[in-house]
């Protein structure tokens, strides 16, 4: 399981996964979601940010990309197939996430969430390492965006689409404070 943590997080106005919500970080609460599943999680991150979560007891995986999520998720499958989410969804839903585990292991397949007329969530969703050389070509060629990538290679993964209100709420990021600040803590401590 990976956490993508290595964002600069610049509309937020400073490190949004450090932030405070109620009286865990965001990271905390994104993590411990993540982490109830039983399997290890680690936080990819860039080299300069990693010592901030290995301080928290994380284990952390160094993102020597640096070119944005894809970097991370090419990061996570050097070590392993993986769920890879974003480190600023608090909503993450336990049984949603339980489910496309589930379908990925069907057909030991990459497995991305979509809805709204095909939009696809890279960032919440289980990869498979055999894809791994494919996006390494991908990047090398100058590519940069997960959305592009699966929009012309759909035979590299399962659509899972998208059931019910709970499961697009597990979608919502915080960019902003605002963002973070329309919510009640009980809302996010709740799921």
């Amino acid at each position: 399981m990976g956490i993508l943590a290595g964002g600069k997080a610049r509309r937020f106005g400073g490190d949004k996964l450090h932030h405070p919500v109620g009286d865990k970080p965001l990271i905390d609460i994104v993590y411990s979601k993540v982490a109830s599943l039983g399997y290890d999680v680690y936080i990819i991150t860039s080299e300069d940010r990693a010592k901030s979560f290995a301080t928290r007891g994380y284990e952390v995986l160094v993102d020597k990309y640096l070119i944005g999520p894809i970097g991370g998720v090419i990061t996570a499958l050097q070590n392993d197939s993986a769920l890879i989410v974003a480190g600023d969804m608090p909503f993450l839903d336990k049984d949603f996430l339980k489910e496309i585990i589930h379908v990925s292991r069907r057909g030991m397949c990459t497995v991305i969430p979509t809805h709204s007329k095909g939009l696809l969530e890279p960032l919440h969703a289980v990869y498979n390492k055999c894809i791994l050389d494919e996006l390494i070509s991908y990047v090398n060629g100058g590519g940069r965006s997960l959305q592009w990538f699966f929009k012309h290679r759909s035979h590299l993964y399962v659509p899972y689409h998208v059931k019910n209100k709970k499961q697009m709420r597990s979608f919502y990021n915080i960019n902003t404070k605002e963002d973070l600040h329309a919510l009640t803590y009980k809302e996010i401590y709740s799921r």
